[in-house]
């Protein structure tokens, strides 16, 4: 193992630079920012932009716990800018089972317990005198729809012309380019910059809300309902500004998200 010389200041407080076995080891302070460990990268490989390229590397996260949009942004920053590939993560047990339940939407055992198995429940032959037979095809009897029972988690952005077709939530980890489309029967939900076009509670659901880190779309609607935000002329380039769109008295408001949901 060979211990690299700090090359930067901030270095030593969130990020520790090392080789082993011709892999770069970044380890990440827990505590700090994904903003403060981006811009410690930068300051750190700008010193000898050329020194590292085409290096592999993995990044030790610890008990941090694992957002996929920030890693992203991490590796993004290594790859594009200073050629240095990132193959491997290292983090605690702990923090990759929470990871593995927010994406599949399950809860996640490490291991089942060796017990003794119980009898399979006897089948009832006939159903019980009581039971209401609900047919999907009969709008009067038809089954709720709850788009919040299902999710579809895209890892990565949307190039324009794909297009994203879901009867229930939509979560994007990236950018919606122009171009791009989802239409989602529930919530959608872009970790990034949303310029597409979007419609969410696309069988009517006018309770469906939409939130982005950036919101300007080309086109938005929610339910029955649709607007053509504007962008800000003060916005500034890579600034992100959290908004959220939903349906109050027939018509699209947008305003700043601040951690809730309108009542």
């Amino acid at each position: 193992m060979q211990t690299l010389p700090a090359t930067a200041a901030t270095t030593n407080e969130v990020l520790g630079l090392r080789a082993v076995d011709g892999v770069l080891h970044l380890s990440l302070d827990e505590k700090a920012s994904f903003e403060a460990l981006r811009k410690c990268l930068r300051d750190t490989f700008s010193a000898t932009p050329d020194r590292f390229r085409g290096k592999n590397a993995r990044l030790e996260f610890g008990t941090r716990p694992i957002d996929l949009f920030d890693l992203r942004r991490l590796t993004h920053v290594l790859k594009d800018e200073f050629g240095v590939h990132v193959t491997g993560l290292y983090c605690d047990q702990q923090a990759l089972l929470r990871y593995a339940e927010r994406e599949l939407k399950l809860r996640v055992y490490p291991s089942l317990p060796q017990v003794e198995s119980e009898p399979l429940p006897e089948e009832d032959p006939e159903p019980a005198e009581d039971s209401t037979p609900v047919h999907d095809d009969d709008p009067e009897t038809a089954a709720p729809f709850d788009a919040g029972s299902r999710v579809l988690s895209i890892p990565h952005g949307l190039r324009s012309g794909q297009v994203i077709h879901y009867t229930g939530d939509v979560a994007i980890y990236g950018d919606v380019n122009p171009g791009a489309e989802i239409v989602a029967g529930g919530t959608i939900l872009v970790l990034g910059a949303l310029k597409g076009m979007v419609h969410a509670g696309s069988n009517g659901d006018d309770d469906a809300i939409v939130i982005a880190f950036d919101l300007r779309p080309t086109q938005l609607r929610i339910g029955r309902r649709i607007a053509f935000p504007t962008d800000s002329p003060n916005r500034a380039v890579g600034v992100y500004s959290p908004q959220i769109a939903w349906v109050r008295d027939e018509t699209i408001h947008i305003e700043p998200y601040r951690g809730k949901l309108p009542q």
